[in-house]
């Protein structure tokens, strides 16, 4: 039903476009009087049409309720939108934001014509694609890059400071070689801007970047911010997570990044009274004092989601990890890659009785057949109900007696 529902709403669209298409070419076309009934899904209906007069000399006239122009931009994609500028004068004045044939540029913002405040627009947007690569901010059609552009990839540095007014909200500018003061010039004029996911992987931001960077996103709309890979260290991380409070960040991936145990513990201290809820630490350099301490510093903290695969935390780090999780909000922690073997299981499960922990990773560690079995037999009492023990030489029957023994457990092998 909904496939059909949805095979239609791209007919109606392809419909309109093709009759707007024979109206600039002086072709009258009646459209199907159906197309004033539908509706888009979650969004008020509008009685209230659009309608662009020609001038004299362009006889073509577009007259359309605002759900179905959020329709037709909503299945062209970026070079089909840049190909309507040449249906009619209403099109380009639309797509433009002027009257004047040809004029474009992010200087010149589209006029009102359509309110375009409750459309939801995901178009995903790379720079770096061959017809997209030589637009420039002189080039683009304002009306694309302010109204229709949702997730840009490789945005380059001269569309930066148009971002604020912009429809975009996610960045990802992962490999773009931007360095410390780059990072610092992108938050400034994030400010302002719709933009609240944020990847900038792989960019040698580095320890005093990553600072610079969170002292300037008070105040911008970041809620999810991606640093993975850029050599941060344990003052970055410290300093990263200081200049986060007063901040709308609640996820902060922060995986190979040469943090170690001290770098771990004072990023945990800073984010006492911040709104990160979700922190990825994985590939780093923490050990067994290092999560132990990150552990401590986490009570009184909004964080439960907690990624520390890959950082050598080993049996007795599992175990006093574990611990310090009582009385903390964490909920889901992910331990697969660090050495664990079935001691350090067990003991991780005595412990976590009385925490809030209901999903546990701990793939790809030395757990092994026996192990688990002693682990679930510890697990009565806890939350959990969601165990990853894949990769850890469990064989077919005892992932069966698991199984059949504990079904309320979701378990991964």
């Amino acid at each position: 039903m909904e496939q059909n529902h949805k095979l239609r709403q791209q007919l109606f669209v392809g419909i309109l476009v093709i009759g707007v298409f024979l109206q600039s070419c002086n072709t009258s076309q009646q459209l199907p009087n159906q197309i004033e009934g539908q509706e888009i899904e979650g969004q008020p209906r509008s009685r209230k049409r659009i309608r662009l007069q020609q001038p004299e000399d362009d006889p073509a006239m577009v007259d359309l309720m605002p759900e179905l122009w959020q329709h037709i931009f909503y299945y062209l994609d970026f070079e089909g939108v840049l190909a309507t500028r040449v249906v009619s004068t209403s099109f380009n004045e639309l797509i433009t934001g002027s009257k004047q044939v040809g004029l474009v540029g992010v200087k010149n913002k589209p006029n009102s014509i359509i309110n375009t405040a409750n459309w939801v627009m995901n178009k995903k947007i790379n720079f770096r694609r061959e017809h997209l690569s030589q637009i420039t901010p002189e080039t683009v059609p304002s009306f694309a890059f302010y109204q229709l552009m949702g997730h840009v990839t490789n945005l380059p540095k001269e569309f930066w400071p148009y971002l604020p007014g912009s429809s975009v909200h996610t960045l990802y500018l992962s490999y773009n070689q931007i360095g410390a003061e780059g990072a610092s010039e992108l938050a400034q004029h994030l400010q302002g801007s719709s933009v609240h996911t944020l990847h900038l992987n792989y960019n040698q931001i580095g320890t005093a970047g990553a600072s610079e960077l969170a002292q300037h996103l008070q105040g911008s709309s970041v809620h999810t911010l991606d640093l993975s890979w850029n050599q941060i260290g344990d003052e970055g991380a410290s300093q990263l997570a200081q200049h986060l409070q007063g901040s709308s960040v609640h996820t902060l991936r922060l995986s190979y990044n040469q943090i170690g145990a001290e770098g771990a513990s004072q990023l945990a201290q800073h984010l006492q009274g911040s709104s990160v809820h979700t922190l990825g630490l994985g590939k780093n350099q923490i050990g067994a004092q290092g999560a132990t301490q990150l552990a401590q510093h986490l009570q009184g903290s909004s964080v439960h989601t907690l990624y520390l695969a890959g950082n050598q935390i080993g049996d007795g780090g599992a175990s006093q990890l574990a611990q310090h999780l009582q009385g903390s909000n964490v909920h889901t922690l992910d331990l697969a890659g660090n050495q664990i073997g079935a001691e350090g299981a067990i003991q991780l499960a005595q412990h976590l009785p009385g925490s809030s922990v209901h999903t546990l990773h701990l793939s790809d560690n030395l757990i092994g057949a026996q192990g688990a079995i002693q682990l679930a037999q510890h697990l009565p009492g806890s939350s959990v109900h969601t165990l990853d023990l894949s990769a850890n030489q469990i064989g077919h029957a005892t992932r069966q007696l698991l199984k059949k023994e504990y079904p309320h457990i979701n378990w991964g092998f």
